[in-house]
């Protein structure tokens, strides 16, 4: 007997579909290509639940996938010119019949084969996102899809399939050829239903000579376009943003002539690529054709305006002992970069002990800094271990430095480090950069290896990543309070672990957000959120000009998950409002966001993450 199948689970097969010729054409059947896919995602996933348990599509989910579907075409045909519309229940009638069809060709009821079945599924529903990234793209630009971007969803989705069969247990093999037959006769069906082709029509060719242009920055016409950094529409000094459109202060210039949107919907876009272990992204406040980018080996590599630069901005791979979580960690930019070129890095020496040092930039080349100028503010012992290392530089509403250590290293905090006020490890360090003096703000930290202040209220937001338990977000509001003890290694999350039971809790703060390591369960794993991890990513609230309905969303993930969710809002101690947003964050095409190892700031608040297997950093957009 052969499970029902949900209707809803049919969006995860949605494939690709040929682009339109005419501009506002192309721009709608592009955004229905995507938004099919942000509901084939939510499809994808109710069909690998349901596959990998050997049960029925849980109807509740597949509702939810399905509402999703239907509300995104429609948003995506409302107010735009289509090939066509209206027609989401026809296209839902084919996406079951050729799911239906799909599902009969790799799944029986047999239980051994659960965990084949699924991952073959799997398989061919990534495929199908694939290629409808791939067409998507080509949509929004009125040309052909790109055979190289297919190519590579062809080759992700043989190599997807075989690693299911080399699993064993299947009950069909062999059966790739079939099921991509199968795949490309549905794209053919789909394609021609939402994008007919043209009626035949005559044209008259005449000779003429066409000029292409863009649009110059105009300095005072209110919308800021490169070189500009703010564009208010006046000629008018001390408003923040100076008449010739340089930026001078961050409130409110900083967003002036930068359009909004409005929604919470979410894209991302590669910015930067075939980078060495991209480990963090910042950019100076008052700079926002730049950021910067940290590669982990001991490199700081410049994007400006969206170009990555050839040559590196700082190298000092020599001064670094690079592998594992060793490496140069993070960046930092002081307040008065502008004047001053000062800028703060945190790195792992040779001998393993952390350093955080002052450089300056070049007078002369700004996309140059001098090696040279390197000053030590401190050196912290990090004997016996390689990991645990921290790495966070962030400067703090105070104007002061700031900087997360862990604890040193081994399981268990095997030195007492994090408990012991003598020691810097495990600790949250404040940094007067004026004096070079260094006193511990809180501690009881294990590894918070990401962590930021809030631009907007100045609240503290840290990631700290778990032993083997538990990962953990903490969260103190503003003004910031010296002397927090974070409970480490007492506790981890919000639970004993040494003692394991009957531990020392009085004085400590809890998280306001936890999850379950990958290898651990526990009756409270979904007080937040059912999916696991290994390290959680601490990131950013949002507060950026792009989506201003977004402002006050809290962003974090975790490195061997890549899950992307955002908390708005603390309440009795627990985070509020969690939305996952892996799906809107998937990349156009083949691309994928492989192993998250830092969100980023530049000057505007737009939010970028780095993909560390990858080599690639995203920014952050509206979505169609």
């Amino acid at each position: 007997m052969r499970r029902p199948w949900g209707s809803a689970t049919a969006a995860a097969f949605v494939v690709a579909l040929s682009a339109a010729g005419a501009a506002a054409r192309s721009r709608c059947d592009g955004a229905k290509l995507t938004a099919t896919g942000k509901g084939g995602q939510a499809g994808a996933r109710c069909v690998a639940k349901g596959a990998a348990t050997g049960a029925a599509v849980d109807p509740a989910c597949a509702a939810k996938a399905a509402a999703k579907l239907a509300t995104a075409l429609g948003r995506a045909e409302t107010g735009a010119d289509c090939s066509t519309t209206g027609n989401a229940a026809s296209i839902q009638a084919k996406l079951d019949a050729h799911v239906a069809g799909v599902r009969a060709a790799l799944w029986t009821d047999e239980p051994a084969e659960n965990d084949c079945a699924a991952a073959k599924l799997r398989a061919a529903g990534k495929k199908g996102r694939c290629k409808l990234r791939c067409a998507a793209v080509a949509a929004r630009r009125g040309a052909p899809v790109a055979p190289a971007c297919l190519q590579k969803c062809e080759a992700r989705f043989a190599s997807a399939f075989a690693k299911a069969e080399s699993r064993g247990g299947c009950t069909t093999g062999g059966d790739a050829a079939a099921v991509e037959v199968d795949v490309d006769a549905f794209v053919a069906d789909v394609s021609d239903a939402l994008q007919p082709p043209p009626a035949s029509t005559t044209s008259t060719t005449t000779t003429s000579t066409t000029t292409s242009t863009s649009v110059p920055a105009a300095c005072g016409d209110g919308v800021a376009l490169p070189p500009e950094e703010c564009d208010d529409g006046n000629g008018e000094a001390g408003d923040g943003c100076s008449p010739t459109c340089d930026l001078e202060r961050v409130n409110p210039a900083v967003c002036a002539g930068v359009p909004s949107t409005p929604g919470t919907g979410l894209d991302t876009v590669r910015i930067a690529s075939g980078l060495e272990a991209p480990v963090h992204v910042a950019a100076p406040r008052l700079d926002p054709s730049r950021v910067f980018i940290v590669e982990q080996p001991g490199r700081i590599r410049v994007v400006t305006n969206g170009v990555l630069q050839p040559a590196p901005f700082l190298e000092i791979e020599d001064a670094v002992r690079y592998g594992g979580e060793e490496g140069l960690l993070s960046v930092a930019f002081d307040p008065d970069y502008e004047t001053n070129r000062f800028f703060y890095v945190y790195y792992v020496d040779n001998a393993g002990d952390l350093v955080i040092a002052r450089y300056e930039a070049s007078s002369a080349n700004p996309d140059d800094a001098l090696e040279a100028s390197e000053h030590v503010i401190i050196t912290i012992p990090h004997p016996t271990f390689g990991n645990h290392n921290g790495g966070n530089l962030n400067f703090g509403p105070d104007g002061f430095l700031y900087a997360a250590t862990g604890d040193g290293g081994g399981g268990g905090d095997p030195n007492e480090n994090a408990q012991n006020d003598a020691s810097l490890l495990g600790k949250l360090l404040r940094i007067d950069v004026d004096t070079d003096a260094v006193t511990v703000w809180a501690k009881g930290l294990r590894n918070p290896f990401r962590w930021s202040f809030d631009r907007g209220t100045g609240d503290l937001w840290v990631g700290d990543v778990g032993q083997g338990r538990w990962e953990e977000i903490d969260f103190d509001p503003a003004p910031v309070t010296a002397g927090e003890n974070y409970g480490w290694d007492d506790m981890e999350g919000r639970h004993c672990f040494e003692p394991s039971s009957g531990c020392l809790t009085a004085g400590r703060v809890l998280p306001v957000l936890e999850y379950c390591n990958q290898a651990f369960s526990s009756p409270d794993r979904n007080t937040f959120q059912s999916e696991k991890g290994r390290a959680v990513v601490g990131g950013f609230v949002y507060r950026g000009c792009a989506l201003p309905d977004l402002h006050g969303h809290y962003f974090y993930s975790d490195t061997f998950n890549s899950f992307i969710k955002t908390v708005s809002g603390v309440a009795g101690g627990d985070a509020q409002n969690l939305v996952d947003r892996t799906a809107d964050l998937d990349p156009p095409g083949a691309l994928a966001i492989s192993a998250v190892t830092s969100f980023g700031e530049d000057a505007r608040g737009e939010l970028y993450l780095t993909d560390y297997a990858d080599g690639e950093v995203y920014r952050i957009v509206p979505g169609t």
